[in-house]
């Protein structure tokens, strides 16, 4: 019988590829600290979060930019939330994905309904 000898090439990084989070905390600034606290270990390129419609979102998104600063933060509401603890409701679940990891462009598309797939060619 031949023995096959299987080399592999482990790269160890100081931070996850993709880190995720989630709070039951339904006040926005509480909540936004629990989602940062959690991923800012990662060093995100960006982050994408789902959060329940209860949120005051103005309010939230004030304060996920405010934690995340220069870094993309895409979000939307969400009928259910599945966070690193399981499926919830009323709550806020993200991931970040890590700049060493991913390149990450964000682009506004001001009108959907008018958005083509010509529009799509880059």
């Amino acid at each position: 019988m031949l023995s096959q000898q299987i080399s592999q090439t482990v790269e160890v990084f100081d931070s996850p590829s993709v880190a995720r989070a989630g709070s039951e905390s339904l006040d926005p600034v509480i909540a936004a600290r629990d989602i940062y606290n959690a991923l800012a270990p990662c060093e995100a390129a960006c982050v994408v979060f789902y959060c329940c419609t209860r949120y005051p979102l103005e309010q939230l998104s004030k304060e996920l930019n405010r934690y995340f600063g220069d870094i993309p933060v895409i979000g939307c509401t969400s009928a259910g939330e599945i966070t690193p603890d399981g499926c919830r409701k009323h709550s806020i679940c993200a991931f970040a994905l890590s700049k060493q990891h991913f390149a990450v462009e964000t682009v506004l598309i001001e009108n959907l309904a008018a958005f083509s797939e010509r529009d799509a060619d880059v």
